[in-house]
């Protein structure tokens, strides 16, 4: 009877491994979504290829929230003062997100191709997208990126809005030491 059990157990597992979750559509990507891990297949080919450290992209990568607009803006906050722009597309036949990084030309000074991404996973609040970056040699490395959607109610529609945001804005004068204990 274990034995039964545990073969169940390993084969409902290794289907969960290999499945792609459900059907996405643009809408399913419209919300607020957290980095919660990002991997390399190779991490020293990444650095290599890109000349970043891979640990310095985790840690900008992780914990960022990216906001996904129905009418495909975007932005994403990864902590900074100030948030970045995108605009974003979804293609269902080939499972292909593109992000095109910065909405206005000032935007994007260095002419950033957009980026491609294609959606690996897919279940309701959880999202894999994975991208692979080529340099002119035979090199590439594929970059996986586990995406968790935030649930917010519907007092807090829009994470981004300046009035939760206070906390950006600079001082326009230092607070007195009295000030800050009251």
């Amino acid at each position: 009877v274990s034995i039964l059990i545990i073969t169940v157990a390993y084969i409902t597992l290794c289907q969960s491994c290999n499945s792609t979750g459900l059907p996405i559509n643009k809408d399913d990507l419209t919300g607020n979504w957290m980095v919660i891990r990002t991997t390399t297949s190779d991490d020293y080919t990444y650095e290599q290829i890109t000349g970043k450290n891979v640990k310095d992209m985790r840690k900008k990568a992780e914990m960022s929230i990216w906001q996904f607009q129905p009418n495909g803006a975007g932005t994403f906050d990864l902590g900074q003062p100030e948030y970045q722009n995108f605009s974003w597309t979804f293609a269902k036949p080939q499972q292909q997100l593109t992000m095109q990084y910065g909405n206005q030309p000032q935007e994007n000074p260095n002419g950033l191709r957009p980026r491609i991404f294609t959606a690996k996973y897919f279940k309701h609040d959880s999202l894999i997208i994975q991208n692979v970056i080529k340099n002119n040699r035979q090199d590439s490395i594929t970059v996986r990126t586990v995406f968790l959607r935030l649930r917010s109610n519907d007092t807090v529609p829009d994470l981004v809005a300046p009035a939760l945001n206070k906390w950006r804005v600079k001082a326009l004068q230092a607070e007195s030491d009295d000030a800050i204990r009251t």
